[in-house]
């Protein structure tokens, strides 16, 4: 609420709310990115070199493509990014590396007033989390989220189901 709609901070929200990205692909993404109506790239997890230089690209990187959630292509549109990447600097340029874009991030973040553990991840792990609440499958969290292990999205779902099916089963005894 604190950030607008038409705002940097705001867009970088609705993309990671609404991608489940990591910050390492979300700083990355751009209307490059977008092919009819959905967003699509390769995972890109940070990755060091031995001497500690951020690896091109982790060889084990999986394509996500997902429809572009209607309240973040509002934001896409109503926000001044360019073509390059979706959120720049307040120069209108990209950002340098992830580290960069996370500590802007959170620097909004504690802008808004928020408390200082909302980090720029914890909107991945609530995108996951209302993924799973809705009844999303591992299988289409690992789609969305970009994982290869089923046991992550496990987490995710087992503890949405847990509750469902506890209300589920108290509703028996009636």
């Amino acid at each position: 609420q604190f950030w607008g709609v038409g705002t940097m901070p705001r867009l970088a929200y609705e993309l990671i709310q609404y991608t489940g990205a990591r910050v390492s692909d979300a700083f990355r993404l751009g209307k490059k990115n977008e092919k009819n109506g959905k967003l699509k790239w390769h995972t890109f997890k940070s990755a060091k070199t031995k001497d500690g230089v951020d690896a091109e690209r982790d060889e084990k990187a999986v394509e996500v493509a997902i429809p572009i959630h209607p309240k973040l292509r509002k934001a896409i549109d109503a926000a001044p990014s360019g073509n390059l990447v979706y959120v720049a600097t307040s120069n209108n340029r990209p950002f340098k590396s992830e580290k960069g874009f996370s500590n802007w991030l959170k620097a909004r973040i504690l802008e808004a007033g928020l408390p200082d553990h909302c980090v720029p991840h914890g909107l991945r792990k609530v995108a996951a989390t209302n993924l799973a609440e809705l009844g999303a499958s591992e299988f289409q969290l690992m789609a969305v989220m970009g994982w290869t292990n089923p046991a992550q999205a496990r987490k995710y779902t087992e503890k949405a189901k847990r509750e469902t099916m506890g209300s589920a089963a108290i509703v028996k005894l009636n």
